[in-house]
């Protein structure tokens, strides 16, 4: 309950409303949805100046594309004790148990939000951390969804793509600069292809972080 109260005090940056815990920003005639995982932010992060929500927002808004940022949670990045107290998302298989608590607080801020029927189902999408919970709820959730984009993450251990009733298009998006994740994207669009994903693999020149062009990239593919 804390957690909820501090997560949906917490500021927004410019041209979203605070919702529930996430960002949210829903022009007048929104054509598409998209569903944001942000990467791992410091505990003491100031969400009224979190870079990619900022980048997001605005092209969001030029395209006339509704946009929930769901906020992570401090304690889901254990691995370290560096990043324990930063926001993030389930990641791995065993956080498996975790995985359906962002999506509950999602439909929570959706109900809230009440954006038009008419809209197709959701892009999800997640940069780093964010974009390995997606490869999470892409494969074992049965979240509904029109699309994937993940930016600068890779597979999951154990899972598996195999389930043709769970293919959507998705997009990849790496850097060449991205020592970390690049070979994991790598893995991450071979797996997509061999399981008859239809995929989009795009590298751009550039390192570990969200860039113009890849929140360029991302509503595009949502507002196809």
């Amino acid at each position: 309950m804390l957690l909820a109260i501090l997560l949906a005090a917490a500021p927004c940056p410019g041209g979203y409303r605070p919702i529930g815990g996430a960002c949210v920003l829903v022009p007048e005639k929104p054509s598409a949805l998209v569903v944001y995982f942000h990467g791992m932010l410091p505990g003491d992060v100031d969400w009224s100046r979190a870079r990619e929500l900022s980048l997001l927002g605005a092209e969001a808004k030029k395209r006339n594309v509704a946009l929930v940022a769901l906020k992570g949670e401090p304690g889901l990045c254990a691995w370290a004790d560096d990043v324990k107290r930063h926001f993030c998302f389930p990641s791995d298989t065993s956080q498996a148990a975790l995985v359906r608590g962002p999506l509950e607080r999602l439909q929570r801020v959706l109900d809230e939000v009440k954006l038009p029927a008419r809209l197709p189902a959701p892009v999800f999408a997640g940069f780093s951390n964010g974009g390995y919970y997606v490869t999470l709820v892409a494969a074992a959730t049965s979240a509904e969804a029109s699309g994937y984009v993940v930016m600068h993450a890779g597979p999951v251990t154990g899972l598996s793509f195999e389930q043709p009733e769970r293919a959507r298009r998705t997009l990849l998006l790496g850097a060449t600069r991205d020592a970390v994740q690049l070979p994991g994207m790598k893995r991450l669009a071979s797996m997509l292809e061999a399981a008859k994903w239809p995929v989009k693999f795009t590298v751009h020149d550039g390192v570990h972080e969200v860039t113009a062009a890849d929140v360029k990239a991302l509503i595009d593919f949502a507002a196809q």
